[in-house]
């Protein structure tokens, strides 16, 4: 409102045009201004403010009706409005003044904000691999990944299978392939499981995460244990092609600080795979992700496990890691007495991604990325379109 009667006054009243108006409101501006001009803004606003004051009072002396004065207090109209028409002139001079540097900090800060605020594209892409190609690439890169961030003791928990109908499969076999594949790049990588296998046992406390088996022994720190598992995804009715994605977290944190895609075939022994390339965008429509990871970022979890998170989860770990995403939906879901959303003793996150599904064909997918509030929040912002695209391989037309 200020700012509106403001610049209403200072073209009644200085007779210079006002800039468009502000893509931003002036409250916003600060949040856009260096420490140098943050103080100008403070000093210009108390200027312009002054000036509108006195603008004000000279307006008022100069409409006052007359009154009779008599003796020494005794002042002829003409006096009386050339006093009123100086104190208008400074309030005009002060608003110049100030308006000049307001109109240009206004400027710099809408430019700023629609820089920091355009649409951006975050992409990420796999060419087709064989399936034991694609387990052996998993553990190469991971397991540098470990090796690189200090982990002492890696444990592969578990995995999960969707098939094309989303129907769950917790799969041993899957599990048991990794497990084979780890082992002959680095015989000493993993961990021995359990006698009594892999289980997700909450906390005790709320500020400790959760056990992964009966005789976990907890993590004194960050980077000491990790915890590895994988998730296939079939993208087509014959269950012949599938996306493979491979994470390691903290357990400590239960943060995933590493992931791995790959398009290959739902296992080794299916129908050839009938796409060469699988490619995924984001369309950030505001730079939401970009402007969350600046100010610091956050501690957020999926809120489903279905192909979409999975897919924002990798542009997450690997172009924001400021944005900590938990690992506790994925971990729920490879085992069977742990339900969705259960809280199994993990630090409050402060927002959760939805990705949900628009449209899926042969070749594309499209879904919709929303960020939500935690704690039963209503709001929702949407951040953007995530895009699925699948190259299909080229069969030869045979003569006829």
């Amino acid at each position: 409102m200020l700012s509106f009667l403001s610049s209403l006054l200072f073209v009644s009243f200085v007779g210079v045009a006002t800039p468009p108006p502000a893509t931003i409101s002036d409250s916003e501006i600060p949040k856009y201004l260096s420490t140098l001009e943050l103080a100008e803004w403070g000093r210009s606003k108390r200027l312009f403010e002054a000036g509108q004051a006195r603008l004000q009072k000279g307006q008022s002396m100069m409409n006052a009706p007359a009154i009779s004065l008599e003796g020494s207090f005794k002042e002829s109209p003409e006096v009386i409005k050339a006093r009123a028409q100086k104190v208008i002139d400074e309030g005009q001079s002060q608003m110049a003044q100030a308006a000049t540097s307001l109109s240009r900090l206004r400027s710099i800060a809408n430019a700023r904000f629609i820089e920091e605020t355009k649409t951006i594209s975050l992409s990420d892409e796999s060419a087709f691999r064989k399936w034991d190609i694609a387990l052996s690439l998993s553990a190469v890169r991971l397991q540098k990944a470990s090796r690189d961030q200090g982990f002492k003791e890696n444990h592969l928990v578990g995995s999960i299978t969707f098939l094309y109908d989303n129907k769950r499969l917790r799969s041993k076999s899957l599990t048991d392939a990794l497990r084979t594949t780890w082992n002959k790049l680095d015989a000493g990588f993993l961990a021995n499981p359990p006698l009594g296998g892999y289980r997700l046992i909450p906390s005790v406390s709320s500020r400790q995460p959760p056990s992964l088996s009966s005789d976990w022994k907890s993590p004194r720190g960050p980077r000491e244990t990790s915890v590895i598992w994988a998730e296939l995804y079939s993208l087509s009715p014959d269950n012949s092609s599938a996306l493979l994605f491979v994470c390691l977290a903290d357990a400590s944190t239960m943060q995933v600080v590493a992931s791995e895609f790959y398009l290959t075939t739902l296992g080794p022994s299916v129908n050839p795979s009938k796409y060469k390339s699988a490619r995924f965008n984001l369309r950030d429509d505001k730079s939401f992700l970009p402007r969350l990871a600046k100010t610091g970022g956050a501690a957020t979890q999926l809120v489903a496990q279905r192909l979409g998170e999975s897919l924002l989860r990798q542009i997450l770990v690997n172009k924001y890691p400021a944005i900590r995403v938990s690992s506790t939906i994925s971990l729920a879901s490879l085992f069977p007495d742990v339900s969705d959303g259960l809280d199994v003793g993990l630090p409050k996150v402060q927002c959760g991604w939805r990705v949900e599904p628009q449209e899926q064909g042969d070749v594309k997918w499209l879904y919709q990325v929303q960020q939500e509030s935690p704690y039963g929040s209503n709001e929702v912002e949407t951040v953007g379109s995530l895009t699925l695209e699948l190259e299909p391989i080229e069969v030869p037309k045979t003569r006829p």
